[in-house]
């Protein structure tokens, strides 16, 4: 089962392969939003 990245933000959920993502981009990621975002891994 692959694993996933949640985020919600206040542009909605986006769900992430955990292989498409590293920590620089999703720091950038949360970085840009507004309000702190729920993270489930």
């Amino acid at each position: 089962m692959e694993g996933h990245i949640t985020i919600l933000g206040k542009e909605g959920l986006r769900f992430v392969p955990d292989n498409q993502v590293d920590s620089t981009e999703l720091y950038d990621l949360l970085s840009d939003l507004e309000a702190l975002p729920l993270i489930e891994i």
